[in-house]
C-alpha cells in the first residue's frame, strides 16, 4: 500500500534514518476503500531485497503488507 510506505518513510526520516523499500503490493484505493490489489511476484520482491542488502548495510527491517495472490 503506497500510503503506508510513504508514512513509514516520513517517520523513519524524522528519526534521522534512511528507508529502503521493497513494495509487495499495489492498491487501487481512495478515501472510501480499497478497490483492487496487485500482488508483486515473490521472486521480484526477493530480488529487490537482495539488491538493497548487497549495496547498503541494513540495521533494521520493518515489514508491512504481505499480500496473497
Amino acid at each position: 500500500m503506497t500510503s503506508g510506505l510513504e508514512a513509514d518513510q516520513k517517520v523513519i526520516a524524522a528519526h534521522g534514518c534512511y528507508a529502503m523499500t521493497a513494495t509487495t503490493a499495489l492498491t487501487q484505493q481512495n478515501t472510501t476503500g480499497v478497490k483492487g490489489v496487485h500482488v508483486v511476484p515473490t521472486g521480484f520482491v526477493e530480488g529487490q531485497i537482495e539488491a538493497v542488502v548487497e549495496d547498503i548495510s541494513v540495521d533494521v527491517v520493518k515489514t508491512g503488507v504481505f499480500a496473497l495472490p
